[in-house]
């Protein structure tokens, strides 16, 4: 017990005192003077359409979250959940980022195209593996586990700034690579191939999240005033959110529409290159980046 205890503790003293060194060394005097030039009511708008599109976004996964396509309720919740999202979000994010605006629009555009891309290829792949190529629950945990390990790879590399090429080509490669990932989880899929050849996918989806999601970050963060940090970061956490749900939603009502149980290699082949497209699109959102 006293060594399981000992396990869990020694990891938060040791990070509680690296970051109180760390921030020994991080220079915040120009942080006191920023104040957001948000007045009350906007604040109060911001506050609001928070309320909205969190209930709206709840909709839409109550509506879309069952393997069978039927109208229902349910079906109406979930449409009616997406026009909330579509009309709602907008007003949280920087403006023109639905038209890939120059600079900070694009960021977040890139970071929920990145998460639309990859959770909602992510969340089928154990039930391809498990389901319709007969893999264990702990052989699909595996491979999500190599995903894991590429993302933890690619933040590495993008933290050294002198081993890469500037951040915006980041984006750029993180969402070719992405595309590339997904399209080799469709060719596994539609071609009948080894279900262990997921696992190169798996890792390069990794390897693209690691170095571009984390990249658009700090992107958001250099392209804002310092007194937008608050701002820009909440933009950046929205795009997570909204990204995923729509990601796992598109999937998910692609799934429900076409699932012949035992018959689904071109369903699911179908869906990873319908994400590959999503992961594309961060290409040009990466290159308005610098424009």
């Amino acid at each position: 017990m006293a060594v399981g205890v000992l396990g869990v503790v020694a990891p938060v003293v040791v990070t509680i005192f690296a970051l109180a060194h760390a921030r020994t060394r991080v220079d915040t005097s120009g942080l006191d003077a920023a104040v957001s030039g948000r007045d009350h009511s906007a604040h109060v708008r911001a506050a609001w359409a928070g309320v909205g599109v969190a209930v709206a976004a709840g909709a839409l996964q109550y509506g879309t979250h069952e393997l069978v396509f039927t109208w229902s309720v349910k079906t109406v919740v979930g449409v009616l959940g997406l026009l909330g999202v579509a009309a709602v979000a907008p007003v949280l994010l920087p403006r023109a980022t639905w038209v890939m605006g120059a600079g900070l629009p694009s960021v977040v555009l890139a970071r929920a195209l990145l998460c639309a891309a990859f959770y909602g290829g992510i969340t089928y792949v154990p039930l391809f593996l498990a389901g319709q190529r007969g893999a264990s629950l702990q052989v699909a945990g595996l491979a999500l586990a190599v995903g894991a390990v590429g993302w933890a790879v690619g933040a590495w590399y993008q933290g050294h700034d002198a081993m890469h090429l500037p951040r915006h080509r980041l984006v750029e490669i993180g969402g070719l690579v992405l595309t590339f990932g997904l399209i080799w989880l469709s060719v596994v899929a539609w071609a009948n191939l080894p279900a262990w050849l997921s696992v190169l996918a798996l890792l390069l989806a990794g390897l693209a999240m690691g170095g571009g999601v984390t990249t658009t970050t700090i992107l958001a963060l250099e392209l804002s005033p310092v007194e937008e940090h608050g701002e820009a970061s909440s933009s950046i956490q929205l795009a997570d959110v909204l990204g995923s749900v729509l990601g796992i939603a598109g999937a998910t009502a692609a799934f429900a529409a076409a699932h012949d149980p035992g018959q689904d290699n071109a369903l699911f082949g179908a869906i990873f290159l319908g994400l590959a497209l999503v992961a594309a699109v961060v290409v040009p959102a990466g290159q308005r980046i610098r424009t």
